[in-house]
Order: structure tokens, then C-alpha cells, then sequence
């Protein structure tokens, strides 16, 4: 019996230990996982991700456009509000708006909507995994109008890259002789549709007077923000615009009747220098100042959802805030059953948390508390998740004919082309259309974010071998 005992000692015990290593370690991974801020694993704002030519457009009295390019693809917003002290809102890319994910660019632009009239707006530009920059210090600034009315016209046509594809995701700056600036995005079509509804003097003040013959300076900056284009064309040829191909320079007025047309495409007539260079110049004035990062935060927010009542249409959404970097915030998502969640905020001060179990749909009350004692805050926001409402929002679209498709949102302006920033500040006035932002997806690029798989691995390893040592020692 003894000797039976040893030898059951010796061929068991070995392989049960490797069994408890091994369910301990898949244990323990997936604990680690569930429990960690993923967010601490991804990569931080680098001078890639820095907000660069940084513009306003679209200024009406509901509505204002922030536009820039980033050296590399990047998720793009901005918080805004109506003092410096609280930007509770944020607005997201108007791509994102579109399409109720979030995605990664390098030519962002992000349309702020349902604004008040008359109003002046804060702003700061988030970028990366969620830096925020400002006007050296302090928020940029922009002020709605009041409401006016003007000629219900619109121009549009289509960009293409060098190689011919449609330049998805470019750029288009439209500016003119006492007209604020106005910008668009290209769509995936290559096609761009701009309302010239909405269009200011550029003191804002009135409607902007255009006449058929009124030169049109467009600045098409490339999908990549490397590659530039300036136009000049009119309202005669503004339905459509003649063709575009990017680090093309091409003169449309160059006769009082349309450019000749050659197999359908326009042809182009090449600007002269000094042309190209007070277009250019007209385009780089109209660049905010260079931004800076924004230190952190002392008090405790929620900025998604940014506001009580808000529809998010995701069942896995990233709710994010702020808090003082380096302390632990506790989360507490109650609806059908209640999720909570204790983390660290990060060195920039942000905190985001995607719960670990989809959400249904159903309203939800987000409970977030920092600190202890004296120094505890607490801030709470209500919101409600259906995903049947995914993709209400609607694109600019244009269609390949002269017949188009406007949607009833005002067209944005994009940003000024690559050239040095000027250093002096720049105030405008902005508005935005009534289309809510009811989606944010859960993580910054709109794709699944692991956890640190390394504990879960290296335990795994640890049991298979501690198996195969008690399999070995079972055959002796």
C-alpha cells in the first residue's frame, strides 16, 4: 500500500499541480484583463497626432466648423462650451457623425451643430488618445451670428488623386473677396457638395453677394495632407465645378465661357506664380494659432455622454471624463443591472471605461466618484442606448449628374494648406446645424482594443509545461 501511494504521489501529483498552474493562469489573465484600463496600453499623442493648420469655417448663427491635419492618422473632436471653465460638449469628425463609429484620419473635420445665435463658444481640439490642445493656455474662440437670409445656391463636382481614384476624405477650402471662408469634406465618391446658403462677409455680419462672375479661390488639401491644389473658377462654373485632380493648379476663368472640355473632362489651365501665391497667402491668413497641450484637470467630469437625455447608439460605448491625473476613480453604470469599474486616470488626465458586458437597450444612469473626504467628487449622467437608431445621421452627398443630392446639414470649411502657422491668435464665429451626435463608439479607433495578454501567456506556458513534466513522470 505504501509503495502504491508513492507511485500514485509521484505520476499525479505533478500533472494536478500543472491543471491548477494552468486554470490559474487563464484565471488570473482574464481577471487581469476585465479589471485593467486597457486605455494605459495604447499609444499616447506624439508630434504625429499635434493638430496642424488649424481653421475655422461654416461661422453661421447655428453652426460653426474646426478644421486641421495631423502628420498621421488619428481620432479627431473637440470639447466645446459656453465658458472657459466647463467644455462639457464634444463634438466628433463629421464622418464619425455620419457613420456612429469613430474613426482614424489625417485630415479632420469636425462641425459643432444646434449652437444658440449671437453666442460665443469655447473650444479645444482633442486628438490621439484623447490630448486635448488649446491657444497657448486658453480655449480658441468663436461666435455665432445672427440669422440672415441669402441666395439658396450651391457648387459641387468631384477631386480626384494623381492616379485618378477619388481623393476620399480631402479637404476643400472655398474663399473669395469679402465672403468668410467655407469648407467641405470629399466623399468616398470623389464628389463634394458646398452650400452656398449660409454664406457670410467676412465680418459676418450679412449675407455674402456673389455674382456669376465673382472669382472662387479653392484650396483642395490631399486625404494624407501632403499634396495641395489651387483653383479658381465662378459661380458659371460652379455646377459642377470642372474637374480637380490634386497637385493640380488650374485657372476656370480663364475665358468668359466654360473651359474647353476634352473627352468630358475639363481642361486645365495652369496658374501663374504670383497668382498661386496670393491665392495661397488669402488661405494661410485665415489659420488660427499653433495649439498647445492642455494640462490637467483638478475637477471630476463626464464628457461621454456629454449631456443628460443623450441616445447612444452603441451597446458597447466608451464613456469617458476627466479627473485629476494619477488618482483612482470609481465608475457605477446602472440600468437592467449595474456594472462598475474602479481605475487610474491617466497622466493626461483622462479616465474611459467600456463596460465589459454589451449594453441593452434600456436607460442608463453613470455614476463617476473621485477622491475621499474633503476632496471627493461626484458627477452622474443619464442616457439612453438603442441601437436601432444606428445611422440617422446623414452625409453630404453629390451625385454624378447635375442633379444633386444636398443633405440639410451646412457645408463646413476645411483647413489652409501646409505652411507655417502664424503666431497670433484668431477669433471667429461659428454655428452649427440641428443633427445630435448620438454616437460614440468604445474605443478610439472603432476596433477592438485588447488587454495585456503577457500574465495570461506566461501562466499558460508555465501549466502546459508543468503537464507535460507530470506526463513524463507518468510513464517512469
Amino acid at each position: 500500500m505504501a509503495f502504491s501511494l508513492r507511485s500514485l504521489s509521484r505520476k499525479h501529483i505533478p500533472t494536478l499541480l500543472g491543471l491548477g498552474v494552468l486554470i490559474a493562469g487563464l484565471v488570473g489573465g482574464v481577471v487581469f484583463i476585465q479589471t485593467s484600463n486597457t486605455n494605459s496600453f495604447l499609444p499616447r499623442a506624439s508630434p504625429q497626432t499635434i493638430p496642424k493648420n488649424i481653421k475655422i469655417t461654416n461661422v453661421t448663427d447655428s453652426q460653426f466648423t474646426v478644421s486641421w491635419v495631423s502628420d498621421s492618422s488619428t481620432i479627431g473632436f473637440v470639447k466645446y462650451g459656453t465658458t472657459t471653465s466647463s467644455l462639457s460638449k464634444t463634438a466628433n469628425d463629421d464622418r464619425d457623425q455620419a457613420s456612429g463609429t469613430t474613426g482614424m484620419f489625417q485630415t479632420h473635420h469636425v462641425t459643432v451643430r444646434s449652437l444658440s445665435a449671437s453666442t460665443t463658444y469655447y473650444f479645444k481640439i482633442g486628438t490621439g488618445t484623447q490630448e486635448l490642445y488649446d491657444n497657448s493656455g486658453v480655449p480658441y474662440t468663436v461666435s455665432t451670428t445672427t440669422s440672415v437670409s441669402s441666395q439658396a445656391r450651391t457648387m459641387y463636382g468631384e477631386v480626384d488623386m494623381s492616379d485618378g481614384s477619388p481623393a476620399n476624405g480631402a479637404l476643400i477650402y472655398i474663399s473669395a473677396d469679402n465672403l468668410a471662408p467655407i469648407s467641405a469634406l470629399v466623399q468616398s465618391s470623389g464628389s463634394y457638395v458646398i452650400s452656398l446658403a449660409q454664406a457670410r462677409t467676412t465680418d459676418l455680419a450679412n449675407a455674402a453677394q456673389l455674382d456669376p462672375t465673382t472669382p472662387l479661390n479653392i484650396l483642395v488639401i490631399s486625404p494624407t495632407g501632403d499634396t495641395t491644389s489651387l483653383v479658381t473658377t465662378n459661380l458659371t462654373q460652379s455646377q459642377p465645378v470642372p474637374q480637380i485632380t490634386l497637385g493640380v493648379n488650374a485657372d476656370f476663368t480663364a475665358s468668359s465661357t466654360p473651359a474647353p472640355l476634352t473627352g468630358g473632362v475639363a481642361t486645365t489651365v495652369p496658374t501663374s506664380a504670383p497668382a498661386t501665391a496670393a491665392i495661397q497667402s488669402k488661405f494661410t491668413s485665415q489659420l488660427l494659432a499653433p495649439p498647445t497641450e492642455v494640462t490637467n484637470t483638478q475637477t471630476l467630469t463626464i464628457t461621454n455622454p456629454q449631456n443628460d437625455g443623450d441616445l447612444i447608439t452603441s451597446n458597447k460605448p466608451e464613456l469617458r471624463g476627466n479627473a485629476p491625473s494619477g488618482t483612482k476613480v470609481t465608475l457605477s453604470l446602472k440600468g437592467p443591472f449595474t456594472q462598475t469599474m474602479t481605475m487610474t486616470v491617466d497622466p493626461s488626465g483622462i479616465w474611459t471605461w467600456t463596460p465589459a458586458s454589451k449594453l441593452s437597450n434600456a436607460p442608463y444612469t453613470l455614476t463617476a466618484t473621485n477622491g475621499t473626504g474633503t476632496t471627493k467628487q461626484t458627477a452622474t449622467r443619464s442616457f439612453t442606448v438603442d441601437t436601432t437608431q444606428v445611422g440617422v445621421i446623414p452625409a453630404i452627398t453629390a451625385t454624378q449628374s447635375a442633379t444633386l443630392t444636398p443633405t440639410p446639414v451646412p457645408t463646413p470649411t476645411a483647413t489652409p494648406p501646409f505652411v507655417p502657422l502664424p503666431t497670433s491668435s484668431a477669433v471667429a464665429i461659428a454655428t452649427q446645424s440641428s443633427t445630435p451626435i448620438i454616437s460614440h463608439p468604445s474605443t478610439a479607433s472603432g476596433q477592438l482594443v485588447t488587454g495585456n495578454t503577457t500574465p495570461t501567456l506566461f501562466l499558460m506556458v508555465v501549466g502546459i509545461v508543468s503537464l507535460l513534466a507530470g506526463t513524463i513522470l507518468w510513464t517512469l
